[in-house]
């Protein structure tokens, strides 16, 4: 009952509305665990710390991370962000060439 007690993740704030919680389950006659989470720990606040979020997402790995899924994670975020650079980049000469914004 301790290790419910002393839990130390909480949820990961995405958004202002939004959060998750990683949840790993190991196969095995002692691993099976299950958690309830209290609904005051999930309250809506309208900043959101992305670096706590992000350490939060990796810590709740417990130690139990893949080096090669967090390459494969890496790589996939990489390709987020290089197509949000590009939709940015092309909104932001669409907006100059109709002389709504001007060139830095």
């Amino acid at each position: 009952m301790d290790e419910f007690r002393n839990y130390k993740r909480k949820p990961i704030q995405i958004t202002r509305n939004t959060f998750a919680l990683l949840h790993m389950f190991e196969y095995g006659p002692d691993h099976w665990e299950d958690i309830m989470l209290d609904e005051r720990i999930c309250h809506k606040i309208n900043t959101v710390d992305y670096k706590e979020a992000a350490q939060q997402f990796i810590s709740q790995f417990e130690g139990n991370e893949c080096l090669a899924f967090i390459d494969a994670l890496r790589d996939e975020c990489n390709k987020i962000i290089i197509e949000h650079d590009t939709r940015v980049s092309a909104m932001g000469d669409k907006l100059l060439a109709a002389g709504l914004i001007k060139e830095k």
